[in-house]
């Protein structure tokens, strides 16, 4: 019994959950919603504003404040409620890059993420084609586009 107990948590503290202080208290959420959440906001472009925000652009800095309180669902500190401050939200972007790239370096990240019951893809829907320098490249055939979790773009 005891090391089926046991089994239960080293199963549990392998998972990779990004784990986070959201002001209150410890946080764990899944990595791929939060990258998804980040590159895909209506208002934020990783490539562009992160870079602006690092430069020291107030606007930019204002912007990635905003968007990732949203995506983190994290509350903004105040002396009546309890949160993060404005530097205490960058930081927690920067925690998340290096949380990404340490995924990257110690997982295989090519295909991180499918649309739902999409089977991978398998030998036979791998195919052979010619480039301009006459090697040969593998390239997989989907309608759907792939998800691949990337580090951010923090200079």
């Amino acid at each position: 019994m005891w090391n089926w107990l046991k089994s239960l948590f080293r199963r549990h503290d392998s998972r990779e959950i990004f784990s986070f202080w959201d002001g209150v208290r410890e946080r764990r959420a899944d990595p791929i919603t939060l990258y998804r959440g980040l590159s895909s906001h209506k208002d934020y472009n990783l490539e562009n504003d992160i870079p602006a925000t690092v430069e020291g652009d107030p606007t930019a800095h204002a912007l990635t404040v905003r968007v990732v309180r949203e995506v983190f669902d994290v509350p903004g500190w105040s002396e009546d409620s309890p949160g993060l401050t404005e530097r205490e939200t960058v930081e927690l972007l920067w925690q998340f890059d290096g949380y990404l790239e340490s995924l990257k370096k110690s997982t295989n990240l090519t295909l991180i993420s499918r649309p739902a019951m999409e089977p991978p893809p398998s030998e036979s829907s791998l195919t052979s084609s010619e480039s301009d320098s006459g090697s040969t490249s593998h390239e997989a055939k989907s309608d759907k586009p792939t998800e691949c979790l990337e580090p951010l773009a923090v200079p």
